[in-house]
């Protein structure tokens, strides 16, 4: 009965790490569809390293996530993010450079709309020549737009279609569905038509928490974009520059076109 007992207990114990939450860093992963240039050779080229990556837990409230899975996502982000372009140092390298990154609580404003979110980025480095060339702040804007309904006229037809055939003993569930899946074809022709600018997007769900779910995703990858962006313009990006030079101002993010 003890070793029974026992065999309960470690089960129960082992249950939170079988069921301990996920989030993919794969959304906030910058890949080579930004079309920034990779690291050319030179003191930043294969010598940084993620030490860290954290974020609010107000910033994990408006990401739908677990604040300490969504940290892991974020280190992981980062650190695929310096590996596309060239700039995450192998296990062999002595002295790489050791980043802090840190995510600011994230900007959220909503109206009649949409969303629009500001993610920022606070880099750490160590104090020296090469952590002065590191950008200190990367930032992006996105803004998701409220999807437009349509195809009613469709599920109208088929709700009625369905009543009126289950009255005389008919089975319209196929016409139900075909009228159903036009109106969702409908509805999202009519969003993708909408006029759209640059860093903005529709929202594939209502509702402002989905919104800013959506675009907070959206600006926190822009912002990272922007910070692979300034390493590839910092004064210490290429072996031609003085290493004593100071690092270039962060400029402000340019979001990649929606996509």
């Amino acid at each position: 009965m003890r070793r029974g007992l026992a065999l309960i207990l470690c089960v129960g114990l082992a249950t939170p790490a079988w069921s301990a939450p996920f989030v993919s860093p794969d959304p906030f992963t910058v890949s080579g569809r930004f079309e920034l240039a990779k690291a050319a050779d030179g003191p930043l080229k294969g010598h940084l390293r993620i030490a860290l990556a954290v974020a609010s837990p107000e910033d994990a409230k408006i990401l739908m996530a677990n604040p300490a899975a969504f940290d892991t996502a974020l280190t992981a982000a980062t650190t695929a993010s310096l590996r596309n372009f060239g700039y995450l140092a192998g296990p062999e390298t002595a002295d790489a450079l050791s980043l802090q990154v840190r995510l600011d609580t994230l900007e959220v404003t909503p109206d009649k709309e949409g969303v629009t979110v500001v993610a920022r980025f606070r880099v750490e480095a160590p104090d020296g020549t090469l952590g002065g060339c590191v950008p200190k702040t990367a930032e992006a804007k996105y803004r998701a737009l409220a999807p437009v309904h349509g195809g009613d006229r469709q599920r109208a037809l088929g709700i009625v279609a369905l009543v009126a055939f289950a009255a005389i003993g008919y089975n319209a569930s196929q016409l139900v569905t075909e009228q159903f899946q036009i109106a969702k074809a409908d509805q999202a022709a009519a969003n993708a038509r909408r006029e759209r600018i640059e860093g903005e997007s529709v929202s594939p769900e209502s509702g402002d928490k989905q919104m800013a779910h959506f675009a907070a995703v959206n600006a926190t990858q822009l912002a990272l974009a922007d910070f692979v962006r300034q390493l590839g313009r910092s004064s210490c990006a290429t072996a031609a520059s003085s290493p004593e030079a100071p690092a270039v101002s962060p400029a402000a993010a340019k979001p990649a076109p929606a996509g």
